[in-house]
């Protein structure tokens, strides 16, 4: 878990207040698009264990979150999303801790429905062929958009292993 806490903030920062992301999301913490994937009831209460809800939102704006609270969050998504993943996907089950990691960071970073127009990545996953689906993410306008960080993705889905300048 720590691990791909660490690999989605190497990629996206960390900041502490509201900001606007390059695709023009409000974004907070780990690169939390709030916009798209709003602040839950229940992960305020994460962050914010003493305060009720009404006092957690205006905390938030006015101090915003620490990196700790940042943290939380991206972990409370990363278990949401491998529950769903395990509950729909059983492809998701055979996969190695580092290929998992790939699929934790895209769908934090593209959100479910733009992971899942990688239907030719997908089946390539499910077939065990990781060659093609580095493919598939290299030939993909995501790969053009987010540099370096597809390019990790690639490398660990064909390796399965994290590229050696990668320190997390």
């Amino acid at each position: 878990m720590i691990r791909t806490i660490n690999y989605i903030k190497h990629w996206e920062g960390y900041r502490r207040h509201f900001y606007r992301c390059p695709a023009g999301k409000l974004t907070i913490g780990n690169g939390r698009n709030v916009q798209d994937n709003p602040i839950s009831p229940e992960e305020y209460r994460i962050i914010f264990p003493a305060l009720v809800l009404s006092d957690a939102m205006l905390e938030i704006v006015k101090n915003g979150i620490s990196e700790i609270q940042a943290d939380k969050l991206t972990e409370k998504y990363i278990i949401d999303t491998s529950r769903s993943l395990l509950r729909n996907y059983v492809w998701f089950r055979h996969l190695s801790k580092f290929r998992k990691i790939v699929i934790f960071d895209m769908i934090y970073n593209l959100g479910w429905i733009g992971f899942m127009g990688f239907k030719n990545m997908l089946k390539a996953i499910k077939e065990g062929n990781y060659v093609e689906a580095g493919k598939q993410i290299e030939n993909s306008r995501y790969y053009s958009q987010v540099g370096n960080r597809a390019k990790a993705n690639v490398y660990i889905m064909l390796s399965d292993n994290l590229p050696p300048d990668l320190r997390i």
